[in-house]
């Protein structure tokens, strides 16, 4: 399969994956990561916070719980202490139903609504709805709450703002006596449970309406729900019990925002209030408080597995005038062990079809099962089971002929095993593919109903992605930009590059992108800096004395023609001569045909004077002068210099770069400058004058 750029649709992005229809994704984990998987369920062994009874749990957004006890005392537990503060209870007289904690405010239902602060627990405000009973109320994941209420034997949901105004009031209809309410901040609906706890309806806020209904048993046969929460965002909560048929026993029944059951956590005592944060279950029971976890792997608490499903928004090829109108999808998913994804299709050449399915997928509830019953037939789906780590999978379509096309996702996890995880969604349609490269014979038959060289050459497609991808990404390999670290030493010796793999990565990605220019410039002034420029950026200084300036000579004609600055050169140490200053040891007699050269000591070094502190020059001098060696001129000296920061002040000249600074702080080191720090002044005390 060639590796250029095919046509396709993608989805890799929170937004790209709400254009379809989703049902049990986890929404946090999709909005943090873009990553589509299941709900993870709570489970496992719940933590106890024991106190005389328990009712009404709330948390607060920094992780602060509250709740009552059977006394009416009001319980709170801080997240970073360990110990159980209990304080009387705030509210008006009468047993505390529901609670809500807010970033600076505490609510109660008693006989009325109160309104308190959270620290202090003084009372701000007290509505009583005209006389009207209230029956229920939830945070609004802001600063206000919804209420539910009943006036004049007619159900009402009241919206009340943060200073105690109602700001929205609506009567639901279909509901047969309403008996609690709660809040999903991220679809922004309401849910209401009609006495009994059989039956859940879902509302937008001002709509009379419900957008849908559930029957509870569809989901938990011979279940009843006792009392109704949320996560606030986009999880319902249904505590109760099992039929006395089915045993009795207590838990509670979770739910997406959409209604699709996600499981039971079974609890060992029945509840008396429930609530969850997104990352905890809390259930206040006779005991005191439980407190749930999520769970790392699927069905932890029930003994269910996890999944999710996700349905593409209608896909148009609109190649018309060629008969390959799809190819494949691929899929980008992590699978541990003991889960699987499966990938299935449905497709239509009929407009009305197509106008019906996209009505359907954007209504207001029950998207997923009417939109398969809708669309008929879905061929029989790929599966595959882990464990595979972040693998390209694909699933041929190049028998569809349909310009209309959806493609179903299913991700599963078996009771006990790690959440499966899709990362992205590609559905191909025809750009290139390997039927374009054989005689035109064989792509006149592909047209034909079961072509056997079509399906041939479709199965070399689908299976041969991901060597397709590795030979796609070779030139990321070697772009100093993308490379791997590993592989940056291996490109730096197919080029012959001064090289130590001792280097940092930066130092090694500069070089690499510099390898053209020291190539070209090796052996010269500028190939040096160049090779600098890449070690040590900006803290580098070349100095070769004879070729800058030359030498200066004094007296007599040959001193008019010199120039400032310039070597002023004399004898070495080791020339012989014989007079009072002569120096033992040193002097030696030199061929009468080769006069010693004064300059000669000068000619041909280059000195590099590098500005480093003393842990980069431990780490730097190990290969320093090998790599600066190789880029030097054959015939020339490296003379190298390690200086301090302070160290550089002296060689700055004024300019426009340069900054001035305070004396540096007295310190002993290899770095440290004597003639620049100070000691700080003393004072000695008194002195006689």
């Amino acid at each position: 399969m060639s590796a250029a750029r095919q046509h396709r649709y993608r989805f890799a992005s929170a937004g790209q994956w709400a254009a379809g229809v989703l049902a049990r994704a986890d929404q946090a984990a999709l909005a943090a990561s873009g990553a589509l998987a299941p709900v993870a369920p709570f489970g496992g062994t719940p933590q106890l916070v024991r106190s005389n009874g328990a009712f009404a749990p709330a948390a607060a957004r920094d992780g602060t719980l509250f709740w009552h006890d059977g006394a009416g005392a009001l319980l709170r537990l801080d997240p970073d202490d360990p110990a159980v503060h209990s304080m009387p209870s705030p509210s008006a007289p009468g047993p505390v139903r529901r609670m809500a904690a807010q970033r600076d405010k505490l609510w109660l239902a008693a006989a009325a609504l109160h309104c308190h602060e959270r620290e202090q627990l003084t009372r701000r405000f007290v509505t009583d709805f005209d006389g009207a009973r209230l029956l229920d109320f939830a945070a609004d994941g802001r600063d206000g709450v919804w209420a539910l209420i009943t006036q004049d034997g007619r159900p009402y949901c009241v919206h009340i703002d943060c200073a105690g105004y109602e700001t929205m009031r609506f009567a639901p209809d279909g509901v047969a006596d309403p008996v609690q309410l709660t809040w999903l901040a991220g679809p922004r609906k309401l849910v209401l449970m009609a006495a009994g706890g059989t039956h859940l309806h879902w509302f937008s806020p001002g709509d009379a309406n419900a957008l849908f209904s559930l029957d509870v048993d569809t989901v938990r046969p011979c279940f009843s729900g006792a009392f109704l929460g949320s996560d606030a965002r986009a999880r319902v909560l249904l505590a109760g019990l099992d039929h006395e048929a089915w045993g009795g026993g207590p838990g509670v029944l979770t739910f997406d925002g959409d209604g699709a059951g996600l499981g039971l956590v079974p609890l060992p005592a029945a509840a008396t209030g429930v609530h969850a944060t997104p990352s905890s279950l809390l259930v206040t029971t006779a005991d005191g408080l439980l407190r749930f976890a999520l769970a790392a792997v699927a069905g932890a608490g029930a003994g269910a597995e996890a999944s999710c499903v996700f349905i593409t928004p209608v896909l148009l090829s609109p190649l018309n005038d060629n008969p390959r109108r799809w190819l494949r999808a691929e899929a980008l998913a992590t699978l541990p062990p003991g889960t699987s994804m499966e990938i299935s299709y449905a497709s239509t050449s009929d407009p009305q079809v197509q106008e019906q399915a996209v009505r359907i997928a954007g209504g207001r509830a029950g998207q997923m099962a009417r939109l398969r019953e809708h669309l008929g037939r879905w061929q029989a789906p790929v599966v595959w089971r882990g464990p595979a780590q972040a693998a390209l999978l694909a699933a041929p379509l190049f028998e569809v002929r349909d310009p209309w096309l959806w493609v179903s996702v299913t991700l599963v996890a078996a009771p006990g095993a790690p959440l499966p995880q899709l990362h992205r969604l590609d559905v191909l349609y025809p750009g290139l593919t390997l039927m374009e490269y054989l005689p035109a014979v064989y792509q006149r038959a592909e047209a034909g109903p079961d072509n056997f060289l079509r399906a041939l050459v479709g199965v070399l497609e689908t299976g041969t992605q991901e060597l397709d991808q590795r030979i796609a990404a070779m030139g990321s390999m070697i772009d100093p930009h993308t490379a791997p670290l590993a592989w940056l030493d291996f490109v730096a010796r197919w080029l012959g590059l001064a090289w130590d793999d001792a280097l940092d990565e930066q130092q090694k990605r500069r070089l690499l992108m510099r390898a053209d220019a020291l190539a070209a410039r090796r052996g010269t002034r500028a190939g040096l800096a160049t090779l600098l420029d890449a070690l040590v950026p900006g803290r580098y200084r070349i100095a070769d004395l004879s070729a800058q300036h030359g030498f200066a000579s004094l007296g007599g004609a040959a001193c008019r023609g010199s120039a400032l600055p310039a070597i002023l050169a004399g004898l070495p140490a080791s020339a012989l001569a014989l007079n009072r200053k002569a120096i033992l040891g040193k002097g030696r007699l030199t061929c009468a045909d080769a006069p010693p050269d004064p300059a000669a000591r000068l000619v041909g070094q280059v000195t590099v004077a590098i500005t480093a502190s003393a842990a980069e020059r431990a780490a730097w001098e190990p290969w320093m002068a090998t790599l600066l060696e190789a880029a030097m001129p054959v015939t020339a000296r490296l003379a190298l210099r390690w200086r301090s920061a302070a160290a550089r002040l002296f060689d700055e000249r004024l300019g426009d770069a340069l900054t001035l600074g305070g004396a540096p702080a007295p310190h002993l080191g290899t770095d440290a400058v004597s003639g620049l720090a100070r000691l700080p002044a003393m004072d000695a005390g008194p002195r006689l004058r």
